[in-house]
């Protein structure tokens, strides 16, 4: 049985969830691409040894996150046109 033609906001619906979950597997692989070009080039910076030293700490995660928010707003400034 045809359920689109039934409920017709059912392809919609599909559709929707569909790029959501495209966009939350982009996010989290942009996510840890960032964090690891933080560890990179932001550490020296701030002189801040990395996760991947074997040194977890709060400004090592810290910089983690930045690098991480800084390459998901980079990318969603060019794939929607905006900052959300």
């Amino acid at each position: 049985m045809d359920h689109s033609r039934r409920y017709p906001g059912l392809d919609r619906q599909h559709d929707y969830a569909h790029r959501c979950q495209q966009g939350t597997f982009l996010n989290i692989i942009v996510g840890i691409v960032g964090a690891f070009l933080a560890g990179w080039f932001l550490s020296p910076l701030f002189g801040i040894s990395t996760i991947n030293q074997n040194n977890f700490s709060i400004p090592s995660l810290l910089v983690s996150l930045l690098g991480a928010i800084i390459l998901l707003g980079i990318v969603n400034l060019f794939r929607r046109g905006t900052v959300r």
